[in-house]
């Protein structure tokens, strides 16, 4: 079982490479795509203290900001890359630079090969503000170097649109596990219908609808299991998860759940030693008396 893991960093390098090293070895290979807004210091002492080999790869970097299609793009660096490696990955996971394993890699794998093919996508049929994200028409980048989104307050420009033909809206998680079966309808997907990415590019929030929408359109849509596999804390409210700390520790172990986000050394620089402690305490052996 050869797993690719698509990483999206935007911040905090260590935890990045921490989490690269805490999935290593085995059959994980990594392509890491990292914010192009962030500064080259931090490309520097990713590369420095990852010691970038045949697993691990730098991707092409976009300037990415939150609701547009750039997140979608540099994902889809990843799937081209993980696609193209000779070693032919099985699966495909992505993560974010402040996401964490809960369980040891070879947990992981076992797993995943165990699915039988299926893959790992939350979802469900849009609806409300969540339809309009993709039948409405929206920009949402950079104009003469500066952040620009429609509509807005000052210009709530509504343009309807209609999905193209064979496609239904869904929405979901931003994360997954895709089989490559998966992966490759999407990568003939944008290839044979432009159209479709072109599409999507001009949506709010795509990252939480893109994939679902063709998968869930697609033959497929029978193997995709209606999870992600993340222990998520939405309590918080808002648009971003809670941040999760050493109070969440009983939770996220007993959640079943394979990963976890967000986490943030900021805000507790102790909880992924006592994670990983924790794990690796529950895969030791029981010692005879």
């Amino acid at each position: 079982m050869t797993i690719g893991y698509i990483i999206c960093a935007h911040t905090q390098p260590g935890q990045l490479v921490r989490l690269v090293r805490r999935l290593r070895g085995g059959g994980a290979h990594f392509y890491i795509h990292v914010d192009k807004r962030v500064p080259g210091s931090v490309m520097r002492e990713v590369e420095r203290d990852l010691g970038l080999d045949e697993d691990v790869r730098l991707l092409p970097r976009h300037r990415c900001y939150w609701a547009s299609f750039s997140l979608v793009e540099a994902v889809l660096e990843g799937v081209e890359a993980l696609l193209a490696d000779p070693v032919g990955v099985d699966y495909g996971v992505l993560l974010t630079g402040q996401d964490y394993p809960l369980r040891p890699a070879g947990v992981i794998e076992r797993r995943l090969e165990e699915a039988g093919g299926r893959s790992f996508l939350s979802h469900w049929p849009s609806a409300g503000r969540f339809l309009d994200r993709v039948e409405q028409w929206h920009f949402n980048g950079e104009l003469r170097g500066r952040r620009v989104r429609v509509p807005n307050r000052l210009l709530p420009l509504r343009i309807g649109r209609t999905l193209p033909v064979g496609l239904e809206a869904f929405t979901g998680s931003a994360h997954w596990c895709l089989s490559r079966e998966s992966l490759e309808l999407v990568a003939g997907v944008l290839n044979d219908s432009p159209e479709v990415g072109e599409f999507f590019r001009r949506s709010a929030v795509p990252d939480e609808s893109f994939f679902q929408t063709i998968l869930l359109s697609s033959p497929l849509a029978p193997t995709i299991v209606n999870d992600d596999l993340r222990y998520i804390d939405w309590s918080g409210g808002g648009d971003s998860p809670r941040v999760l700390t050493v109070d969440d520790l009983g939770s996220m172990l007993e959640s079943g759940d394979l990963f976890a986000r967000k986490f943030d050394p900021e805000v507790d620089a102790r909880v992924l030693d006592e994670l990983d402690a924790a794990i690796d305490a529950r895969a030791q052996p029981a010692r005879l008396l």
